[in-house]
Parts: C-alpha cells; structure tokens; sequence
C-alpha cells in the first residue's frame, strides 16, 4: 500500500481540477453562493428585528394602551367590552401612580392639499400631550401646537413628504381639506368634510403612527369623526416605568376582559418572538437551498 506525501496529494487534487474544470466550476461557485446566502439572510433577520426594536423604543418606557375590549389570540370571539368615555377616563385618571391619561378618538380620512390628494390615519387628542407618546417629539421651525384650535392641524413627517414625493405637500400655514366617510344611524354611507389650517409638521420620530397621520384637536375630532364621547384609545402613563405593571394590574383589576391593556413591553415581546421565528424559518430555507445547490 503506498502512503502519498502532501505534496503529492496537492498535485493529484491540482490534476483533478484541471481535468474536470466545470465540476470544479460549479463546486466553487456553490460554496461563494451559498455562504453569501447565508451571511445575507442572517444581515436581513438582524435588520428587521433591530428596525422594530428600533420603532417600539422611541416610545415612551412608562405608557399603557388602554382599548375597548380584549380579543384573545387563536380566538374568533372577543370579550365583552365596555364604552371608553369620559367617566372611565377620571376613574383611571384617579388611580395610584397615574401620572396622566391622553384619551384619542381614531379615524380615517381624505386629504385634499392643493393638486394632492392622500388618504391618511387621523388621531384626535390634546397635541400638547404628544410628549407623552414620542419623548424624542420635535417640530419643524415656524410650527405651533395649538391645543384649544379646533380648525389646526398637526402633519406627520410621512403625510408632508410622503414616498417618490421631491417637494413637501404640505405646508405650515396651508389650509388643507380633509373629508371623512361614516355609517349614519340609519346604515347609510355619509361624508363629511371640513378644512383645516396646518400649524405644524412634526419631524421624523421613527414612529410609524405619529409620522403617518394627522393630529387634530380632540373637541373637534369627536365632531368631525362622529365619535359621540366614545373614545377608541387611551394613553395611560405611569409615573415612572417601574409602576407600569402596577398600573396595569389595577386598570385589569376594575374591568376585567372588558377593556384591552397593552405595554410597549408587550408589544416588544411579541415582536421578538415573530422576529425570531421569522429568522429560523428564513435561515432554515436558505440551508435547504444549500443543500439542493451541493447535490
């Protein structure tokens, strides 16, 4: 038996790759590929979680959502749940550790700037409260947030500037026309539309729903909305993070499954749990198609 030296196993290795140089091709190609393959879907695992760490942390460590109702997962069929009105606003107002409560009518609408039309979110709450929500929450020069205003309106930084847009669409000073469709009481499909004067624009804050929407007044969202003092979210803030799990158990403790609470705690929970699922299954289909390449 003749044992090879490692000169002559290169040599032989070196020949064998001359001799079958589109084998070699492939093989060498499949490595390069599949290792980029992997470093790239591991790049775009790592981009997504970070880029919704990123969003969750620009909200506030010590704020609950509070909605109407408690939908659980897995199920078709939601709790009984309760009106979110004045009333139950001071109630969670009056508890230990509540720093502050920001109730918020929620909608829909059509905006009209110029030659421009866009629909867009509308949130209606105190502006002067937005702090609360975003800490980081800064304005563009020239902007006033007029919390007794009941035609101003504060503009998203993605409403102003939206996407594949070279100029803003929106300016302070500029009076816009936005129109909201609703069911009236008789089941029919009604509009209504009222103009606004644009006071403000608020700088990029990372935050999908303040950069996306319209801020109004809160009087004048319960109008122009058709809300009837039927609120569809509260911001409950804590007096610092380390009672926010205090807060919640008393909000859960008064109304049970008929109100929803939520943290940004929560939320990030659950996002890393999608993110890394997400992740294993991705990474998971690029091993399979490493292992179809190399057969």
């Amino acid at each position: 038996m003749t044992i090879l030296n490692a000169n002559e196993i290169f040599s032989l290795s070196l020949g064998a790759l001359k001799d079958r140089k589109i084998r070699s091709i492939l093989t060498i190609l499949m490595v390069v590929v599949g290792s980029s393959l992997m470093v790239g879907l591991n790049g775009l695992a790592a981009g997504q979680s970070e880029f919704a760490n990123r969003q969750l942390n620009q909200l506030a460590a010590n704020i609950l959502f509070v909605s109407p109702g408690q939908r659980s997962f897995g199920s078709e069929t939601s709790s009984a749940s309760i009106v979110i009105n004045s009333v139950i606003v001071d109630r969670i107002k009056s508890l230990p550790y509540v720093q502050d409560v920001v109730p918020e009518y929620t909608g829909s609408i059509q905006l009209r700037s110029q030659a421009n039309v866009l629909r867009s979110p509308v949130m209606s709450l105190d502006p002067s409260k937005l702090s609360l929500i975003v800490p980081n929450i800064e304005y563009v020069e020239g902007s006033l947030v007029k919390q007794n205003d009941r035609s101003a309106m504060l503009v998203g930084d993605s409403v102003a500037n939206p996407a594949g847009s070279t100029a803003p669409i929106v300016e302070i000073g500029q009076t816009v026309r936005a129109t909201f469709s609703y069911v009236d009481a008789n089941g029919k499909q009604q509009q209504e539309s009222r103009s606004f004067v644009v006071t403000g624009i608020i700088k990029p804050t990372g935050n999908n729903q303040i950069d996306r929407a319209v801020i109004i007044n809160q009087e004048s969202g319960n109008q122009f909305l058709h809300k009837s003092g039927k609120f569809d979210t509260l911001v409950v803030a804590a007096q610092s993070a380390d009672y926010l799990d205090t807060v919640q158990q008393e909000i859960t403790g008064l109304y049970g499954n008929t109100i929803g609470v939520t943290s940004p705690r929560a939320i990030m929970a659950v996002r890393q749990n999608f993110m890394s699922g997400n992740a294993s299954f991705i990474l998971s289909v690029g091993v399979i198609a490493l292992i179809v390449g190399a057969v």
